[in-house]
């Protein structure tokens, strides 16, 4: 049975603060001060996706006022969206000593320290972040994640509060409800699961993942023809979502409706053939069409292209047994 779609499982680099100029606009060391109409210009272009463009201003601006907190924490968000990260953590870090109560570059640094792999440092700064900010959506998001990355067991009880506070503030928080969820089913909290991924699909129904993980959690529930209404909701938002066809057909050889597995599946491995979830849950069903041969040669398929499937192996000895069986049974027959 393929498992809940999930976001990668790397912490996703989401929603980098958008580049704000704060009102300081005053020079260092006798130098005129900035005008704010330049600075407002350059985060112009750094929010219209012209990075190059804003970063020549940015530095031309800075070798006017070095340790202007707000150039130094643009500057540091641009590095960072471009993947210079040493540059990125060395503009913010100057940015945090000249002006330490600005959540936003705790935020911004973190992200740098996050995808910079430094992961307890990253957390840190975004409570750091939060200790100013409470109410600042992304840090309490981002965190969440991470430390659902960082401490899979460890970090879910903290993650949750975040998220479900998230969701409390704004029901219509998608992500948020996603990985709210993602975290309950991991606590084997499957109902709980179901309610956000059903609040999901009501908010954005067009979004054939709220319905596939609903099948999920419904399955896991054991509430079959739930799982079967969701996964055919799914798939006809994107008939090409393989994954809901493959569980599908899982649920309909529950059911004990193996013609209609059979073909759910078959159709599946039409989009791709290479599917090994579909593959495997074909099996099952030659498997308890008595077609032990066609579901030994399914196993097989799944194993070469994915030798680390366990449910495959399991299924695999299964259909040997029976072979086995079978065999002991022809050699006892009377001659």
């Amino acid at each position: 049975m393929a498992s809940a779609s999930r976001r990668s499982r790397r912490p996703r680099r989401s929603g980098g603060a958008r580049p704000a100029a704060a009102p300081s606009s005053a020079g260092s060391g006798g130098r005129p001060p900035l005008r704010e109409s330049a600075l407002q210009e350059a985060v112009m272009l750094h929010q219209a996706g012209e990075l190059a463009e804003a970063e020549r201003r940015y530095r031309s601006m800075l070798r006017r006022a070095p340790e202007h907190p707000d150039l130094l924490r643009l500057l540091g968000t641009l590095c960072g969206q471009t993947r210079r990260l040493d540059q990125a953590r060395f503009m913010l870090e100057r940015a945090i000593s000249h002006q330490p109560g600005n959540p936003e570059s705790h935020y911004n640094l973190a992200n740098v320290l996050r995808d910079a792999g430094h992961l307890d440092p990253a957390i840190a700064a975004y409570r750091r972040a939060l200790e100013i900010a409470p109410g600042y959506g992304s840090a309490r998001l981002n965190l969440s994640i991470l430390l659902l990355h960082a401490n899979p067991d460890g970090g879910r009880a903290e993650a949750l509060e975040h998220l479900e506070g998230l969701v409390r503030e704004d029901p219509g928080h998608l992500r948020a409800r996603h990985q709210a969820a993602l975290v309950l089913g991991g606590m084997d909290r499957w109902e709980e699961a179901a309610e956000h991924w059903r609040a999901a699909a009501q908010v954005d129904p067009v979004s054939p993942e709220h319905h596939h993980n609903l099948g999920y959690a419904y399955e896991r529930l054991e509430r079959l023809e739930d799982a079967k209404a969701s996964y055919e909701q799914a798939i006809r938002r994107d008939p090409k979502l393989v994954p809901s066809r493959a569980n599908l057909g899982s649920v309909l050889r529950r059911l004990g409706d193996l013609e209609a597995a059979s073909a759910t599946l078959e159709a599946a491995l039409v989009i791709d053939p290479e599917h090994p979830d579909t593959l495997h849950n074909l099996a099952s069903v030659r498997m308890d069409q008595q077609r032990t041969g066609e579901a030994l040669e399914l196993v097989e398929r799944v194993l070469r292209i994915d030798p680390g499937h366990e449910a495959a192996k399991a299924l695999g000895a299964q259909l040997l047994g029976i072979v086995d069986g079978e065999r002991a049974r022809e050699d006892a027959a009377p001659g």
